[in-house]
């Protein structure tokens, strides 16, 4: 498995990057936010690279991540990868990310999730360790 999807069973902090960003998250810290950041921007194969999955997952629970962070994408990303972040960051996160978020029931929530992680390679389930480390970490 590529991606994120292994920090499940491992836990969030064992990739330093995402454990960095979600501890800078706490801290209101935004010059450690913005490294993490862009050590997540870009990492990763597909269309859409998986750091970028991630911080869209995590920016769709926390908005004002994902504003900080699209600016940074451009020249960092592919293209989708920058029309992602900025779509999460305008409010406007792709439907099945935004599915998993609004839901409120747990037989909802597997639907959705199987949904979201059934996108690409790993870019449905990178999107969902965004949003589990934002919840998990509330």
């Amino acid at each position: 498995m590529s991606g994120f999807g292994p920090l499940l069973w491992r836990g969030l902090e064992s990739d330093p990057r995402v454990g960095g960003l979600l501890a800078a998250v706490h801290r209101a810290d935004h010059e450690a936010l913005e490294r993490y950041a862009l050590e997540l921007i870009g990492w990763g194969r597909g269309a859409t690279p998986a750091g970028d999955d991630l911080l869209a997952g995590l920016g769709t629970v926390y908005p004002w991540l994902a504003r900080a962070v699209a600016p940074l994408a451009r020249g960092r990303t592919t293209a989708l990868g920058v029309e992602l972040l900025d779509s999460v960051a305008m409010g406007a996160p792709p439907e099945p990310i935004a599915d998993v978020v609004a839901c409120r029931n747990a037989s909802s929530l597997a639907q959705a999730a199987r949904r979201l992680c059934a996108i690409g390679a790993s870019s449905g389930t990178d999107a969902l360790v965004g949003i589990y480390a934002a919840m998990a970490s509330q």
